[in-house]
């Protein structure tokens, strides 16, 4: 039987600011948005748009969660096109859309989706307020999403938000932990395992989870860490589940955690010289609704000379190199 193909385009830490907002975040925790490089973005999205079959957002979409820069970055993702503008990713805002595209989204919100108040404290609710279409509000911070969809699926992805519930719960005598660090929640861990084994043994498909905090990344700063994330790599590996897709570090990896391979995406639209501007495109091989092998293609903003994300040599990852 001849491999299916699945394209997922991965996008990740973008922090979108209303023009207008205020930004309450220290520049050495993150940096929002760069407007040219959100351009260059969402055009090289719009002109690959045949090359792929789903976006994936892996988290910090907006880069507080004030209600303006929310509402500012759900128009990024599903504003409808301006049919006169000559720009066909443009909205009637005269911003970029990911609505141009045509593609399903899925999404997973981040901590900077989370920062409540002017002291960015962790814990805020509208996310789900702004963004109901994609992220519920009674799922316990657990979201599953169908490849192509529920009726015939190839390939499931379950979303986890692992964002602190409060500042309490991060490593208080780490300064900056309130607002880069992330915690694995018995409560969430459990509801995602068993959303893992429900869709296993109903749906039948294979399955791989989106988060936006890159567990066990190497070398992480403590303030940027996962809080117990060996008990999302243990539950993964009990519940056989070989990829993971995330962000947050900004800077790109492809790494194994124990025999989990994780897919790490920089930040797509933020600019630093500590940062790893970048965007992947996934080609996922299944056959008899198994993931056989992913290869990934990335792309990296020239900011030199092109302005554009530029294409870098093509990785391959089989399942049975893990």
């Amino acid at each position: 039987m001849p491999d299916n193909k699945i394209r997922l385009l991965h996008i990740s830490d973008i922090h979108l600011q209303h023009p207008a907002a205020l930004n309450p975040i220290p520049r050495w925790v993150s940096e929002p948005y760069n407007r040219e490089t959100l351009y260059a973005l969402t055009e090289l999205a719009y002109e690959l748009r045949q090359s792929y079959d789903v976006i994936l957002l892996s988290g910090d979409i907006a880069h507080t969660a004030s209600i303006k820069n929310l509402v500012f970055a759900s128009r990024f993702v599903d504003s409808p096109v301006n049919d006169k503008s000559s720009n066909k990713w443009l909205n009637y805002h005269k911003e970029p859309t990911l609505s141009a595209c045509g593609k399903q989204i899925i999404i997973v919100p981040g901590n900077h989706d989370r920062f409540k108040g002017l002291s960015c404290q962790p814990g805020g609710t509208e996310f789900e307020e702004v963004f109901y279409h994609y992220w519920y509000k009674y799922n316990n911070d657990v979201q599953e999403y169908f490849i192509p969809s529920k009726e015939e699926p190839q390939l499931a992805v379950i979303c986890v938000d692992f964002s602190l519930k409060s500042i309490y719960d991060c490593q208080r005598f780490i300064e900056g932990s309130l607002w880069g660090q992330g915690k694995v929640y018995d409560d969430k861990l459990k509801f995602l395992k068993n959303k893992t084994d429900e869709i296993r043994s109903i749906n039948h498909c294979d399955i791989l989870w989106m988060l936006h905090f890159a567990p066990e990344f190497p070398n992480i700063k403590n303030d940027m860490e996962l809080i117990d994330s060996h008990k999302l790599i243990k539950a993964a590996t009990e519940l056989k589940v070989k990829y993971i897709f995330c962000g947050h570090t900004h800077k790109t990896s492809s790494y194994l955690a124990q025999d989990i391979q994780i897919r790490c995406n920089g930040t797509s639209a933020c600019l630093s010289k500590d940062y790893d501007t970048t965007v992947y495109l996934h080609e996922i091989s299944i056959s008899v609704r198994k993931v056989k092998q992913i290869r990934s293609l990335k792309y990296t903003y020239d900011n030199i000379k092109s302005k554009k994300f530029e294409p870098t040599k093509p990785q391959s990852v089989p399942v049975s190199a893990l």
